[in-house]
Formats: C-alpha cells, sequence, structure tokens
C-alpha cells in the first residue's frame, strides 16, 4: 500500500497492488487515460466547460484508482456531477441547470462519504443525458447503447464480483464511458 491506506467509500472488484508497488488498481487506472483523452480532445471547440468536466473526470479517475484516496474520488464525483450538468445545460439551452450545479455540489460535499448520494444525483442526471441524446440521431443512439452496455458492467463489478473479478469490467466501463463521451461530445459540439 504505497499511498496509504484506501479511504475511499466506493469499492471495485479490482484487487489493490497486484500489478504494481505504486498503483493500486492497475487496469482501472491505465483506463482511466481513455477518459481523459476524450476529455482533451474536445478542449478547442464550443463545449469546451464540458469537456474541462471529462478532463476532470479523467484526472479523478487515475487519483482514485490510483491511490485509492478520497480527494481522488471527490475530484472524480465532482466532475461527473458537472459534466452531467452542464450537458444538459447545453442540450436544453437553460441556465436553471448550471443554477442547480453549485448548491449539488454542495450537498456532495456534505455527504461525499455515502457513495450512495452521489450515485443517486448521478445516475439521474446521466440517464436524462443518455435519453435526451438517444433522441437526437444515430450518434446518440451509438451513444447511449454504449452506455447502457457499460453500466451493466459497472453493476456486475459491484453486484458480482466474486464471479467477474477476472474480466477488469470496471476498466471496460472506462472505455464505455470514453466512447459515451466522444459520441455525446460530437452531438454536444453540434447543438
Amino acid at each position: 500500500m504505497y499511498w496509504g491506506e484506501k479511504d475511499t467509500s466506493v469499492f471495485f472488484c479490482e484487487e489493490a497492488y497486484i500489478n504494481s508497488n505504486y498503483i493500486a488498481e492497475y487496469y482501472n487506472f491505465l483506463s482511466s487515460f481513455f477518459i481523459l483523452f476524450v476529455g482533451m480532445y474536445f478542449i478547442n471547440t464550443n463545449i469546451k466547460y464540458i469537456a474541462l468536466s471529462g478532463v476532470g473526470v479523467g484526472i479523478g479517475s487515475l487519483i482514485l484508482h490510483g491511490m485509492q484516496l478520497h480527494i481522488g474520488q471527490q475530484i472524480d464525483e465532482i466532475s461527473m456531477l458537472c459534466l452531467s450538468f452542464l450537458s444538459l445545460a447545453h442540450i436544453e439551452k437553460k441556465r436553471l441547470w448550471n443554477i442547480l450545479l453549485k448548491p449539488t455540489i454542495l450537498l456532495y460535499l456534505l455527504f461525499s462519504k455515502y457513495y450512495a448520494v452521489f450515485l443517486t444525483i448521478y445516475s439521474s442526471t446521466q440517464g436524462y443525458v443518455v435519453i435526451k441524446l438517444w433522441k437526437h440521431n444515430e450518434k446518440g443512439e451509438l451513444s447511449a447503447t454504449i452506455f447502457i452496455i457499460g453500466f451493466i458492467l459497472w453493476v456486475l463489478d459491484q453486484m458480482a464480483c466474486e464471479y467477474v473479478a477476472q474480466y477488469q469490467l470496471h476498466a471496460i466501463w472506462h472505455i464505455c464511458t470514453s466512447l459515451t463521451m466522444f459520441f455525446g461530445f460530437k452531438i454536444l459540439k453540434d447543438i
């Protein structure tokens, strides 16, 4: 345990420090780079702030899976909330989502040790984003389909770890998330 005791409030299937003395969850860490790269790819577009949130998700995921530290979890999860809320603001052209973001982050910070609070907020907003993109065009259908496949893998990683640990499903979830972001960002860029 190079980085000290794990202090995150979330569990992943990958066993810590098996492939490296310096990276807690090796495959989850490496797959986080895909998320980071997608965010960076869209930085110089009209969805700059959404893309920056994607970069934040990538950086937070690297810290979370590389070190198993709560600060990485917070960066990851706050960036995920920003990504969802900013995407909805962009899709619906409504400031409401931007206004709701700050109190939502405050609520999250107050209860960040309780993973269920984050999961509830993120699942509902991201689910709404996926539905909105699904209806947009064939890229939206592709993005939503990949998201749903990835979500199923994430649930299996969380709920059936003893049966699926060797498949690194959370790392595959990161790749699905990256593809979802890529196709979703392409749509957002054109809205």
